[in-house]
């Protein structure tokens, strides 16, 4: 069996393109965020840069050129180590004052590097030039915070974005294992059920993810599918036991007849005709063997309509009200005249159940009996349909077995039926979503559909 590979799951793989989509996102912020930044410093630069110059040109308006000379050996005299750059020139590139050792070679705004006095060496400035009456000015900031601060802010964000993309490839990996753990498991348990295991189920832990929700679907499948084929192995286990007695008898039928067909035709043509109502009933077994397995499989509804129950009910009680009263046994229909009783279901399918329920109480029960159909809500306002009598009942294990495919409460199986005819009415119940429950009356028996509300109209 292949190992599930946890780099390739999907929550790994969408974690990794999460953080490539992130990367860039985060390439594209960085840059925007770095540039802001560094216009925002250099604004500040500039502003007072242009302070400075502004206070200069003032000087030499209102005070004239020798003024402006020694305000700017003033300035001059104020700087320390970390100076701004000051400095003036006149026409033949002499220093008239200032910092500044050399005349600029520009003029606006520029970066520069320039030796100024405490400074033994060039420091970078950013710097603006411009002439000023006969002379020359150039006015600058040091650029020895910006720079590292720029340098800082990149690195850092550089870090953030390595740190995101790792926690997110980091928690895509735990998803993705986490994910892989669970689809093992259900691998694992697929496997085993292709074994022979149909005791197998997957394990549910954690939130009630897709992966749980999924598991949970598969395992009420191999609910099902393990209840199918239990109950084909009762039924092939039954089958072999039940039809083994007609065949056989049929068999031995046969050939007596054969035997005696020259000898006395009247007996072989009963042996036969014998015969021939024992291979009959085999067909029927087989016939609600196949109603029964396609009533509990399939799932289609189509055939379902709006339905009157007590329009049902009461059309196989007048069916079987004859048949009853050969028995001397009374078949009424009792309901609630006032009250519509409708749901949606198959109409034949509904037919049947009553008829199995109505064919068993008059078979069991004794001449001079009572059965009652009656459709009603019961203290739940659930609709119901009930067949009861005043026969013999059940016993506590024919309660508990009655719906069993072939289970009769005769165990010699001597006695008429063939024990499906429950079994297809919990069968019909299921595909309407009822429910079905016997119990004793103590006398009789009492044979209860109950459908959900979903039904009523």
């Amino acid at each position: 069996m292949p190992r599930i590979k946890i780099l390739g799951g999907t929550g790994f793989r969408s974690a990794l393109y999460a953080s490539l989509a992130f990367a860039l996102a985060t390439l594209c912020l960085s840059v925007f965020v770095y540039h802001e930044v560094k216009d925002s410093l250099y604004g500040e630069l500039q502003n007072q840069i242009q302070k400075d110059v502004y206070l200069l040109q003032k000087t030499y308006r209102e005070n004239g050129h020798s003024a402006l000379i020694k305000h700017v050996q003033t300035v001059e005299n104020q700087q320390m180590r970390t100076p701004k750059l000051i400095g003036l020139f006149d026409e033949d590139q002499s220093k008239l004052g200032g910092n500044v050792e050399q005349m600029p070679e520009f003029n606006g705004w520029s970066h520069t590097s320039h030796t100024v006095s405490f400074n033994t060496g060039g420091s970078p400035y950013y710097a603006f030039s411009t002439t000023i009456g006969r002379a020359k000015m150039v006015v600058g900031q040091p650029l020895g915070l910006i720079a590292p601060t720029l340098k800082s802010l990149f690195w850092l964000l550089i870090l953030a974005s390595a740190l995101a993309i790792i926690t997110a490839l980091s928690i895509g990996y735990w998803a993705s294992r986490r994910d892989s753990i669970k689809l093992k498991g259900i691998v694992d348990t697929l496997h085993a059920v292709s074994n022979g295991d149909i005791t197998a189920r997957i394990a549910l832990a954690g939130t009630d993810d897709q992966i749980n929700q999924v598991s949970r679907q598969i395992n009420h499948n191999l609910d099902r599918l393990s209840s199918l084929m239990d109950n084909t192995r009762h039924t092939a286990t039954a089958i072999a036991h039940d039809l083994r007695t007609p065949i056989n008898r049929a068999s031995l039928m046969l050939q007596e007849a054969r035997q005696s067909v020259n000898k006395q035709a009247i007996d072989s043509e009963s042996m036969i005709e014998l015969a021939e109502n024992e291979l009959a009933n085999v067909s029927d077994i087989f016939d609600t063997i196949l109603r029964i397995s396609q009533v509990s499989i399939s799932e289609d509804t189509k055939s379902f309509e709006l339905l009157s129950l007590p329009e049902i009910a009461e059309e196989m009680v007048q069916t079987y009200q004859p048949v009853a009263a050969e028995r001397n046994i009374i078949l009424m229909f009792v309901v609630d005249q006032s009250v519509e009783y409708k749901l949606h279901g198959d109409k034949n399918m509904l037919r049947q159940a009553l008829v199995n329920l109505i064919e068993n109480a008059i078979t069991y029960c004794p001449e001079g009996a009572d059965i009652a159909v009656k459709v009603f809500n019961n203290e739940e306002q659930l609709l119901s349909l009930d067949v009861s009598d005043n026969g013999p009942g059940l016993t506590e294990e024919g309660l508990e077995r009655a719906l069993e495919l072939f289970y009769r409460e005769n165990a010699s199986r001597e006695s008429p039926g063939n024990g499906l005819g429950l079994a297809l009415v919990k069968a019909i119940a299921t595909k309407h979503r009822a429910t079905l429950k016997l119990r004793n009356l103590n006398p009789g028996l009492s044979c209860s559909l109950t459908f959900p509300k979903r039904e009523l109209i």
